[in-house]
């Protein structure tokens, strides 16, 4: 008759095959995720986007806020309380451009008052910026 054999499997070998078999799977899976292409549909990549500009000796910021179709959100931030006293229409121009720009959802078709063409033109150059950076 033949010789029989037994195999001994030790629960510690098993449970670290288990842990290594689980940890592959995972990261198989994130690979998977995060090589596979987002939908096309998006327009942009969601998140907040922030340009800073240069006035003279001051600076502001212009920050705009995505979701993936469209700009929820779009500001103007003084970084500095003296922006009002030296440049007294960038406040109220950065105001009317960020709502004309979370109105039309995009920088084309912004309407700009003569007195302030200066201002504007800062203003909607950041958002440009802050748009490129977050179109996909």
């Amino acid at each position: 008759m033949g010789k029989t054999k037994f195999m001994v499997i030790k629960l510690k070998e098993l449970i670290k095959t288990a842990v290594f078999a689980i940890i592959g799977a995972a990261i198989i899976i994130a690979l998977i995720i995060m090589l596979v292409p987002h939908s096309s549909s998006a327009q942009y990549k969601s998140g907040t986007y922030t340009t800073n500009i240069s006035i003279g000796e001051e600076s502001a910021a212009v920050s705009l806020t995505f979701s993936e179709n469209e700009i929820t959100d779009v500001s103007f931030i003084p970084t500095t309380d003296t922006l009002s006293v030296f440049y007294p229409l960038m406040q109220t121009t950065g105001e009317e451009i960020c709502a004309q720009i979370l109105n039309e959802q995009s920088t084309d078709n912004i309407s700009i008052a003569s007195d302030s063409t200066y201002a504007a033109e800062l203003i909607i150059g950041a958002a440009d910026s802050c748009i490129e950076r977050a179109k996909r």
